[in-house]
C-alpha cells in the first residue's frame, strides 16, 4: 500500500504551486481516488487484470482491488441515475491482460469514478454501489453527503452530525475535522436566511435509524446491554446516542460538529475554522439568535447568548490555549470591532451578552490585541464599544470595561484622551464604592470633593461614555490577564 505522503503529494504540489502563483487554491474534495497500478493474476481457468485503485476517504487512503466485471456492474448500476456517466470501455473476452487494453482501460475507469463522485445524482441518492465499491462505510457516505454541494445538503446535517457521538467517534469523528465538513457547517451557519428548521432526514437514514433500533431491541432482548452490543459489533448509524438525534436541526448539528473539530481536529482544523472567518460567523450568529430573541421577547425579559453558540466559541478558546490573545486581535483587526460595535443594541438590553462580550475582550486583552482594537479607521467604533459596555445594564461587564480602558491608559495607548479616560475611571470607582454598604457613607464626602462628573468625554462617533476600572490606574493595565 502507497504511504499517505505519497498519496498526496500531487495535491499538495497543485495546491502549493496555485499559492505561489497567487491563484486561490481549491479545497480538496472528501473523497478522491486515483488507479495506482494494475496487476496480472492467475486463476485455474485464465489470467485476468486487477485495477489497484488508491481511496482517500477524508485524508485516510488505502487500497481496494477491482476487475473489469466490477465496474461493469457498477456502471449497470448508476448510469439509471446518471445518463452522463463515461462509457464503459469495451469488454474483450480474450484480451483483458494485453498492455494496450490495461492502457486504454486505467483512464476510463478513473474517469468514471471521478464523474460518479462530482455527480449530484449519483451522491445525494439513496444508492450505496459506489460507497460499497470504494468500501466507504456509510459513515463516510454521510458525512460526503453533507459535504457535497447541494441546495439540499442542509438535510444531510444530523446524519453527519452524528458521527461526534460516542458510539461512531473512534472510528469516525476525524471526517468532522476535514475542510470540507468544517467550511460546509461555518457556510450553513453564516447564511442569514437558510433553510435550517427542516431537520428532515432522507428515506435512508430513516431506515437506519430503525434498523439500529431493532438491534438494541433485539439486544436487549437476548440480555446484552446497548453498550456491550455496541462495543461487540461495528454499528449501522442511526440510533442517536448522546445527544445526538436524527431530528436534531441542521443548525445544531452544525455547531456539534464545530465544537468536535475545534477540540480534537489540531491546529489545523483550527487554522482552517479562522481562516474561513469562523469567529466572525459565529458571532454573526450568536447576535442574530440575541436580536431575534429580544424581539420576542416580554420586556424586563434577559436574553441568554446562545448555549451551543457559547460552546463552540469556549472549545476554540481551549483549544487555542495562550495564542487565543493573538486569534482574537487578528479577528479584531480584519474587521470584529465593527462587528462588536454593531451589536450594542443586543448587549445594551442584555446582561448576559454584555458579559460575554466584555470577558471575551478580557481574555485576550494584552498589547497586541489593544493596539488591534484601536488600530486602523475603527477607533471610534471600539471607544463606542466601550462606552456601551459601559451604559450596558450588568455592573459586572461595566467593571470589566473599566478594566479595559485603563488596560489602554496605562499603556498609553488614548493619546489626547488620557484626561477624559481618567475621569471615567474615577466616576467607576465612586459608583462601585458607593454601592458597597461598607462604603457607602463613608464615601459620600470624598465624591462631593471629587465631584460627580459621570463621562470622560464625547469620545466615539459623538457617543458620552463613562467609563473606568475598578480601580484608578487598574491592576490589569499592561499585559492583561
Amino acid at each position: 500500500m502507497a504511504s499517505d505522503e505519497a498519496a498526496t503529494s500531487a495535491p499538495a504540489a497543485v495546491a502549493k504551486a496555485a499559492a505561489a502563483a497567487g491563484e486561490p487554491v481549491r479545497a480538496r474534495a472528501p473523497v478522491q481516488i486515483q488507479i495506482l497500478n494494475t496487476e496480472e493474476r492467475s486463476s485455474m481457468l485464465k489470467s485476468f487484470t486487477v485495477y489497484i485503485v488508491q481511496v482517500s476517504d477524508f485524508g485516510r487512503n488505502y487500497q481496494v482491488e477491482r476487475r473489469f466485471d466490477d465496474f461493469a456492474q457498477l456502471h449497470g448500476e448508476l448510469v439509471e441515475l446518471d445518463s452522463k456517466i463515461p462509457p464503459l470501455p469495451e469488454k474483450k473476452m480474450w484480451a483483458s491482460t494485453d498492455a494496450t487494453t490495461v492502457a486504454e482501460r486505467r483512464p476510463a475507469f478513473e474517469q468514471i469514478l471521478r464523474h460518479m463522485l462530482r455527480s449530484e445524482k449519483i451522491m445525494m441518492s439513496g444508492s450505496q454501489a459506489l460507497w460499497k465499491f470504494l468500501e466507504i462505510p456509510i459513515q463516510g457516505m454521510a458525512a460526503a453527503q453533507y459535504a457535497f454541494k447541494s441546495s439540499v445538503r442542509h438535510k444531510y446535517a444530523a446524519r453527519c452530525g452524528m458521527l461526534a457521538s460516542k458510539r461512531h467517534e473512534k472510528e469516525h469523528a476525524y471526517r468532522l475535522a476535514h475542510e470540507a465538513i468544517i467550511k460546509t457547517n461555518l457556510e450553513l451557519l453564516g447564511n442569514e436566511t437558510p433553510a435550517l428548521s427542516s431537520g428532515a432526514v432522507p428515506s435512508e437514514a430513516s431506515a437506519m435509524a430503525a434498523r439500529a433500533t431493532a438491534e438494541a431491541s433485539e439486544a436487549g432482548a437476548n440480555g446484552k446491554s446497548p453498550d456491550s452490543e455496541r462495543s461487540a459489533s461495528p454499528a449501522a448509524p442511526g440510533a442517536a446516542p448522546e445527544g445526538t438525534s436524527l431530528t436534531q436541526d441542521p443548525e445544531s448539528a452544525a455547531l456539534e460538529m464545530l465544537r468536535w473539530a475545534l477540540a480534537n481536529g489540531g491546529q489545523r482544523a483550527q487554522r482552517i475554522f479562522l481562516e474561513e472567518r469562523g469567529l466572525f460567523v459565529l458571532l454573526g450568529l450568536l447576535f442574530r439568535k440575541g436580536r431575534a430573541e429580544a424581539s420576542a421577547a416580554a420586556p424586563g425579559h434577559d436574553i441568554i447568548p446562545n448555549p451551543q453558540v457559547r460552546i463552540v466559541m469556549n472549545a476554540l478558546v481551549k483549544a487555542s490555549g495562550d495564542k487565543f490573545a493573538g486569534v482574537f486581535a487578528e479577528f479584531l483587526a480584519a474587521g470584529g470591532v465593527t462587528l462588536l460595535a454593531e451589536a450594542k443594541d443586543v448587549y445594551q438590553q442584555s446582561q448576559a451578552f454584555s458579559e460575554l462580550v466584555a470577558k471575551l475582550l478580557w481574555i485576550s486583552w494584552d498589547v497586541d490585541t489593544q493596539r488591534a482594537f484601536l488600530s486602523g479607521a475603527h477607533v471610534s467604533e471600539a471607544l463606542g464599544l466601550l462606552s456601551a459596555l459601559f451604559e450596558c445594564p450588568s455592573r459586572t461587564a461595566r467593571t470589566c470595561a473599566g478594566l479595559l480602558l485603563s488596560s489602554l491608559l496605562s499603556n498609553q495607548l488614548l493619546e489626547g484622551k488620557e484626561a477624559q479616560a481618567a475621569a471615567g475611571v474615577w466616576s467607576l470607582v465612586e459608583e462601585l464604592v458607593a454601592a458597597s454598604p461598607a462604603w457607602g457613607q463613608a464615601s459620600s464626602g470624598v465624591c462631593a470633593a471629587k465631584g460627580s462628573s459621570s463621562s470622560w468625554g464625547n469620545v466615539g462617533a459623538g457617543a458620552a461614555a463613562t467609563v473606568g476600572n475598578a480601580a484608578a490606574g487598574g491592576p490589569a493595565a499592561g499585559a492583561g490577564s
